[in-house]
């Protein structure tokens, strides 16, 4: 069980926010997920205002909406998480995916 709801909720929010910004595939493979059930999570946080998407070219490109309420909050707690997850930090670094954040 998860605060988020699911595992896989989670797991989306706290690649998007280590990584800045992210698609349903790459959000697929860093998760394990299906896109299918990758694009019903974003689209979901997006509805609600969690995440906001742009179009870079022909890929929908999602982040976290920096207009959410205690988005800072929210951005903290995802971090928290998954500093608590090392196994699933080492994953996301070990990934060939573009990096958005450097840190």
């Amino acid at each position: 069980m998860s605060l988020f709801g699911t595992k896989l909720r989670e797991d989306c929010l706290v690649a998007v926010n280590k990584l800045i910004e992210s698609t349903v595939p790459e959000l697929s493979k860093i998760t394990g997920g299906s896109k299918t059930a990758i694009k019903n999570i974003v689209t979901g946080l997006e509805d609600v205002g969690v995440l906001v998407s742009r179009f870079i070219g022909r890929s929908k490109v999602y982040r976290i909406n920096d207009r959410y309420p205690n988005v800072e909050e929210l951005k903290a707690l995802l971090h928290s998480i998954g500093m608590n997850r090392p196994e699933f930090l080492k994953q996301l670094g070990s990934l060939n995916l573009t990096p958005n954040n450097p840190a």
